[in-house]
Parts: structure tokens; C-alpha cells; sequence
């Protein structure tokens, strides 16, 4: 186990810090080591943590998570952002945030594509983005929306980050994601205008539940953390999530990955034990 920090990738082993667990209860799920359970708990221990005092946040592509009533706790006013109302949303921006939490009174509801970002710049003390970034279309698209996002920080602001990391050798996308390597991800850093909170923590442990499975298994049934994105046979990647936190004052970061130096050994052996497993639980066309 290492010290917390909000940049990093997601790991099995943060599911048995406290602070993991209270935090999945905390919108409704018990612990099931999937990767958007972790992206839930990072969040809202930022929220806790860095940006307790934050009263203006802002939400990039929310939709109707889980963690709205939770990270908009305590806050003035709580904007969060999606396509609603337009028949090109995705599932979770169909509904409409004020009648799924009704109890929130400092909730505003803003259709908008985070492509095009048209609230008052300056105006936030704590922007977040959970895995939203990477559907925005291609990577300069999605450096504008990181840009963007940027600029509605006051000084002391936060903009927290979640999206997907490809863990293959090749750069990979669907007809609808980005999934973004470390060169992007150093890109979109460098290119936001804003300085890391940290470096970036890239380490992975030797545990079985890291072993990487076909996202096209349901995740009720096994755990998701490193998982196999692979649409069409012969083509994918392995990727899991990773969060980073982004503001204004420059803290000294100056590089933006610190990778374990057993990182590219132990993710070899999680790959091949994936292979294995993939045989087992998938039709041939998505072994690997």
C-alpha cells in the first residue's frame, strides 16, 4: 500500500483502504473492485480532502451520477453540465438531474457540450470530470475541453480529472472514446494551461483481481479494474482508470508520470494471466 494521492491510476489494492469503502457506500454500492467504483471514491475523497471548502462547483459531462448529491454537498451552488434534452446525450444525460435529486437546492442544470464550455470564466472553485474527456472527440478536441474546463477556476481552484488509460503499446479509440496514453495525457497536461497537484503515480500490483477481463463481461459478475476493451477481433487494448488533479498556483510538480519501476514487469504478467483467463470466459473472437 502506498500514501494516498489524487493522481494516479486505479489499483485492486485501493479497494482496501477505509476511505474506498465508505466512499462506494456512501452513493449506494458495496465494494466490487470495478473501475468506476474507484473513479466514485477518488472524487469524492478529493472532494474531501483538497477542496472541502470549495462552495461554486462546476460538473463536465455529469449526466446523472451518483456522486452529484455527495460532491455538492455544503456548496452554494452546484452547476453540473451534460447534453441534456438532446437526443444525441448519452443514457445518463436522458433524465434531468433536478427531478432525479430533488433534495438538492443548490443544484443548476446546464446543457452544454464541454466542447464549447459558456459559463463566466474565473467562476468555480472546484471543477471535476469523471471519465467524460475522453469522448469528446479526437485529442485536440479533447485539450480544448481540458482548456476550457480550466478557465473556470479562480485561483485557488481545482479541476479534477478521471478518464480512461490505455495500458497497450498501440494508441486505440472507439467510434465514441479516446483511450489516452501517457504521451496524451502529458499533452493535455501541458497543454491546459494549469499546473499538477502531483505527479501522476503509475504503479500496478500483482494481484489477482488486476488481472485484466473482457469489459463485454457483466461487471456484477468480476471485477473490472484492468480490464480488455476489444470491439472487433485481433483489435484492442487493455486500460484502466486514472485521475489527476489540476489547478492554478504552481506546486513544483515539474514531471508529470512517476512510474514504478516494476510497473512494466508486473503489468506483463497480468497480461498473460488475462490471456488465460479470456479463454475461459469469452468467445474466441475476443481472446487476445
Amino acid at each position: 500500500m502506498r500514501p494516498w494521492t489524487p493522481c494516479k491510476n486505479a489499483d485492486a489494492l485501493d479497494f482496501f483502504r477505509p476511505e474506498v469503502i465508505a466512499n462506494i457506500r456512501a452513493v449506494g454500492e458495496e465494494p466490487r473492485m470495478h473501475c468506476k467504483q474507484w473513479e466514485y471514491a477518488q472524487l469524492l475523497e478529493v472532494r474531501q480532502k483538497l477542496a472541502a471548502n470549495a462552495r461554486r462547483l462546476v460538473g463536465i459531462g455529469c449526466g446523472c451520477e451518483k456522486t452529484i448529491p455527495l460532491v455538492g454537498r455544503g456548496a452554494e451552488r452546484c452547476t453540473v453540465t451534460d447534453l441534456y434534452g438532446r437526443e444525441d446525450a448519452w443514457q445518463t444525460a436522458h433524465a434531468n438531474p433536478k427531478r432525479v435529486f430533488p433534495e438538492m437546492t443548490n443544484l443548476e442544470v446546464h446543457s452544454m457540450d464541454m466542447r464549447r464550455v459558456d459559463l463566466p470564466k474565473r467562476s468555480a472553485d472546484f471543477v471535476w470530470s469523471l471519465c467524460a474527456v475522453e469522448h469528446a472527440g479526437t485529442l485536440l478536441d479533447i485539450i480544448s475541453a481540458v482548456r476550457q474546463a480550466g478557465e473556470l477556476l479562480d485561483e485557488d481552484g481545482l479541476l479534477f480529472i478521471s478518464t480512461e488509460l490505455n495500458l497497450g503499446k498501440r494508441d486505440y479509440r472507439t467510434s465514441n472514446t479516446v483511450f489516452l496514453s501517457r504521451p496524451m495525457i502529458t499533452q493535455i497536461v501541458q497543454s491546459s494551461g494549469l499546473h499538477l497537484f502531483a505527479p501522476i503515480e503509475l504503479r500496478i500490483s500483482d494481484h489477482p483481481m488486476n488481472t485484466p477481463v473482457s469489459s463485454a463481461i457483466e461487471p456484477d459478475v468480476f471485477g473490472q479494474v484492468v480490464y480488455r476493451d476489444q470491439k472487433n477481433a485481433l483489435q484492442g487494448t487493455m486500460a484502466t482508470v486514472v485521475s489527476f488533479v489540476l489547478g492554478r498556483r504552481d506546486r513544483g510538480v515539474r514531471e508529470v508520470w512517476n512510474v514504478d519501476p516494476a510497473y512494466e514487469q508486473t503489468l506483463a504478467k497480468l497480461v498473460k494471466r488475462g490471456r488465460r483467463l479470456s479463454r475461459r470466459l469469452t468467445p474466441p473472437w475476443r481472446w487476445w
